[in-house]
């Protein structure tokens, strides 16, 4: 057997010589469309159907791309006070200021079911995202908590504690007691006896 040549996919022979490939290159590449609209490249003469008027020219405008609106999903937040002495009985107050939800009620309604024997809870209907949540107030021994939860099953909302020294020492926490007014959530714990 003797040698056999590299066949390309045309079935012609290459050639050995790189100009050769550059000259088929470029006539495919330039040659061929030019060829068709019967002219060279670098030709400036004036050619059929060429109107050099450019305002006669109609630009595509470009279409506007839409807006993108951006959903804002409000964050809770709340301010927490502890006051001593909150009113004349001489009471523990907690006053809490909450931020992205709306009260359903200015109603707190004590749970029955408590976490232990030195706990208190209380609970209220919110609204977060336009779905039904719950805002829950409960102190344990000197912890208070707050969180919000939804009505299904689903992750908790939101949740913060806070620490009461006193709560142990000189006020009851199962005296827990909770208010709504004027969006305002005030709590007082009385004293010891």
């Amino acid at each position: 057997m003797g040698n056999i040549p590299p066949i390309t996919s045309t079935g012609r022979r290459r050639k050995k010589n790189s100009t050769g490939l550059l000259d088929s290159f470029l006539q495919i590449s330039i040659g061929s469309p030019m060829a068709r609209r019967g002219g060279n490249p670098f030709n400036t003469e004036k050619t059929e159907g060429y109107s050099g008027d450019i305002s006669k020219h109609v630009y595509k405008k470009t279409k506007p791309k839409p807006t993108r609106t951006i959903h804002y999903e409000p964050k809770i937040k709340c301010i927490t006070e502890v006051i001593e002495d909150f009113n004349s009985k001489g009471d523990l107050g907690v006053i809490l200021q909450f931020t992205g939800f709306k009260f359903l009620k200015n109603i707190f309604t004590q749970n029955r079911k408590d976490y232990d024997s030195n706990s208190c809870v209380y609970s209220t209907p919110v609204n977060y995202k336009d779905k039904g949540a719950y805002l829950i107030l409960s102190t344990i021994k000197d912890i208070f908590k707050y969180e919000v939860v939804p009505q299904r099953k689903g992750n908790q909302l939101f949740s913060d504690e806070t620490y009461i020294s006193e709560l142990m020492e000189i006020y009851n926490p199962l005296s827990m007691k909770v208010v709504q007014t004027n969006g305002l959530s005030i709590i007082s714990y009385k004293k010891n006896e």
